[in-house]
């Protein structure tokens, strides 16, 4: 099953209004912001926290949480990037019985990419808190911040 009507540039122009780009511009700061702030903390622990040195032991679970990191990553990019790419199909379109004009099935495109957004960024920074609490765990166990 198709849309049986012609859904233009115009239509989705019109239905991606200021508002709901502020809404999206939000939500991706405030997604952004979370864990800026917390990259912040760490940082400022660095500087509060004065180790009397590190271990083999903590290197080691150093070398394995950045590792475990790595593949973390590297898996929620390639998770993310699938989610987002399937929010925005077509098919997403078809078959939705509140559908009934261009303008309804551009108001329904904009609504997609607004979840695909979300569903692009979340996995990513999923990955950044995991990043963040290594860091965290580095300055505690005097691995980062030992010159």
């Amino acid at each position: 099953m198709s849309i049986p009507f012609q859904l233009t540039r115009t239509h989705v122009e019109q239905a991606l209004t200021a508002q709901k780009l502020l809404v999206l511009m939000i939500i991706r700061i405030g997604l952004m912001s979370g864990i800026l702030i917390f990259y912040f903390v760490i940082v400022l622990m660095t500087f509060m926290f004065i180790p009397d040195g590190y271990s083999q032991q903590a290197l080691s679970l150093m070398d394995l949480l950045s590792t475990v990191h790595a593949l973390f990553f590297l898996a929620a990019a390639a998770i993310a990037f699938f989610l987002s790419s399937f929010q925005v199909r077509p098919e997403r379109l078809e078959g939705r019985a509140d559908i009934q004009s261009p303008e309804k099935a551009a108001d329904a495109a904009v609504e997609l990419y607004q979840m695909s957004s979300i569903v692009l960024v979340a996995p990513l920074e999923a990955a950044s808190f995991f990043g963040a609490v290594v860091c965290m765990i580095g300055v505690q166990n005097g691995t980062i911040g030992t010159y």
